[in-house]
């Protein structure tokens, strides 16, 4: 198998990492221990062109999940840095969670609580979008939010994502996920 998984080391907190690698696509990450691994290596054209779903982490709730995406030979980032970078996963984002409700009864908005671009603590450019979109009918509406940060590699785009509803009962899932992306490698 391509993947292996190791023991790693605790934080003071005391929370126990594990670290997931993929040879076959050649990254790692670090992961919470209390988080459920799934790897998928599902290839898509959603939500991006050329997209492969690699590794999924679901908190015990089920109710949150931080994926892995690789963008193969992508069309969509090319060329792109800086704003237009951020202007660009902001209307990817928005598009493609928005166009998925049909129901001419329901609303769907998103608004940007954070986007940025930099450099993680591995050297590689990035840039992170926080987008929170509310769905609404007459009686209700629902709110989901998504941190994304994405990793220009070459002609590939790496995504990372997390997709949170309100009641999450994982203790830090925000600042927990951010931990995992800084712990994120590409060795291929």
């Amino acid at each position: 198998t391509p993947a292996t998984q190791k023991q790693t080391t605790t934080t003071p907190q005391s929370k126990k990492y594990l670290t997931y690698e993929n040879k076959q696509y050649g990254f790692s990450i670090k992961y919470p221990s209390d988080l459920k691994k799934t790897e998928t290596l599902t290839k898509s054209d959603e939500p991006f062109p050329n997209s492969i779903s690699l590794v999924s982490f679901t908190t015990p709730s089920e109710i949150s999940t931080i994926g892995v995406t690789l963008i193969k030979d992508d069309t969509t980032f090319k060329g792109l840095s800086g704003q237009k970078f951020l202007d660009k996963m902001k209307n990817v984002f928005e598009s493609g969670a928005c166009s998925a409700v049909t129901d001419p009864t329901i609303t769907c908005s998103m608004e940007v609580s954070y986007a940025e671009s930099g450099t993680s603590q591995n050297g590689y450019i990035l840039y992170t979008g926080v987008y929170t979109f509310t769905i609404s009918d007459n009686q209700d509406s629902q709110k989901l939010t998504t941190f994304i940060t994405m990793f220009p590699d070459g002609n590939d785009v790496w995504v990372l994502g997390l997709v949170t509803f309100p009641g999450e009962e994982y203790k830090g899932i925000g600042e927990e996920t951010g931990k995992m992306f800084d712990t994120f490698k590409i060795f291929n």
